[in-house]
C-alpha cells in the first residue's frame, strides 16, 4: 500500500492569494482532490504552516485568514472532513499557530537543534 500526493510539496505562500477568501478556496480545492481517490490514503505537506493557520486574536482579526482556519478545521475534521487525508504541518514558529488547529493534528513532534558534536 502507498501513499497517493495530493500535490507535491508545499509551503504556506502557495495557499496565500491577494484576494480575500483566495486561500480558503485553494484549500478547499487541495482537500477535494483526496476525495477524488477515497480508497487511498493522500497526502498533504505544508512547509512554514504557521502563516496559514496563525492563532487568531480574541477582538476579531482579519477575515480572509480567519476564514481559511475554518475551512482548514471543517475539513480536518469538522462537517466537511476528509478522511482519507494526512495533513503533514512543519513550522519553526509552533507558538504562532492556532490552538483549534493544534488540537486537529494526531501527533505533534519536537525537533530540537542539534548538538555540537552533532553538527561536526
Amino acid at each position: 500500500m502507498g501513499f497517493h500526493l495530493v500535490s507535491n510539496g508545499l509551503s504556506a505562500s502557495n495557499f496565500m492569494k491577494e484576494l480575500v477568501g483566495g486561500a480558503k478556496g485553494t484549500v478547499e480545492g487541495y482537500f477535494n482532490r483526496a476525495l477524488l481517490s477515497p480508497h487511498l490514503i493522500c497526502s498533504l505537506a505544508i512547509d512554514e504552516i504557521d502563516p496559514l493557520i496563525q492563532r487568531r486574536e480574541s477582538g476579531g482579526g482579519n477575515k480572509g485568514s480567519d476564514e481559511t482556519i475554518s475551512k482548514f478545521l471543517s475539513m480536518m475534521g469538522g462537517n466537511e472532513c476528509v478522511p482519507n487525508l494526512l495533513v503533514l504541518g512543519s513550522t519553526n514558529l509552533f507558538n504562532k499557530i492556532d490552538d483549534a488547529m493544534v488540537r486537529r493534528f494526531s501527533y505533534n513532534f519536537y525537533v530540537g537543534l542539534p548538538s555540537k558534536s552533532e553538527r561536526a
